[in-house]
């Protein structure tokens, strides 16, 4: 299993650097530096766009200036789990950066531990297309 997870992360990681990924839930959170989630980007090629440390909510005054260029969003079971009425993911903001930029949908389970099932998060993230750079 070292040995599976080990050879394709190294696959992943010959594809080099890819822009700026966001993380998004249906709560409206994403997750900055010293976070599980922050290096399952990294490992995956992007640099994080969310730059606080920990979790926090998701920045929708910073999109209007500056987008990232893929979003990786773990939405679990969307039947069962509607984002609030409130969350920043109903933002029109939010919307907009989720069907203008690729968009990985991550199985919740996927980034709840860091199980060899972590790799395949982090090579649906690294297999989103290049998305223009967004200055």
């Amino acid at each position: 299993i070292v040995a599976d997870f080990d050879q394709r992360l190294e696959a992943v990681q010959a594809q080099g650097k890819r822009g700026k990924a966001i993380y998004m839930t249906p709560t409206g959170v994403t997750s900055g530096p010293g976070t599980l989630i922050h290096e399952m980007l990294l490992a995956a090629g992007f640099d994080n766009y969310a730059t606080r440390p920990g979790w926090q909510a998701i920045p929708l005054e910073r999109f209007a200036y500056e987008q990232p260029d893929a979003i990786a969003g773990a939405f679990f079971d969307e039947d069962a789990q509607r984002p609030a009425q409130w969350s920043a993911t109903r933002h029109p903001v939010a919307k907009r950066q989720m069907a203008d930029r690729p968009t990985a949908r991550l199985q919740g389970a996927w980034t709840s531990c860091g199980g060899w099932f972590l790799m395949d998060a982090i090579e649906t993230i690294a297999a989103l297309p290049q998305a223009e750079a967004s200055e």
